[in-house]
């Protein structure tokens, strides 16, 4: 069975160091891409005539924007106590 989303030997061994919690700084960051830019595709249109296919892809698309605002400090003000 073909994977849905394929990645490549980077892709995959950053995904297992990060499952384990040993990724370095550039297993991370391939990592972080590669589930942000090709399985959220954050960038792509969601649009299709179907519109389930819509709606799956503006969740897939919540997801990743959700992952990047998190890590984005900006976006991450401290509550006024």
């Amino acid at each position: 069975m073909q994977p849905k989303y394929p990645c490549d030997d980077s892709q995959r061994a950053a995904a297992m160091a990060v499952r384990q919690g040993t990724a370095n700084d550039t297993q991370q960051v391939v990592f972080f891409n590669w589930i942000v830019q090709q399985i959220a595709e954050v960038q792509g249109m969601s649009f299709r005539q179907d519109p389930y296919e819509t709606a799956f892809n503006e969740g897939k698309r919540f997801v990743g924007q959700s992952i990047i605002d998190a890590s984005t400090p900006s976006s991450n003000p401290k509550p006024n106590p």
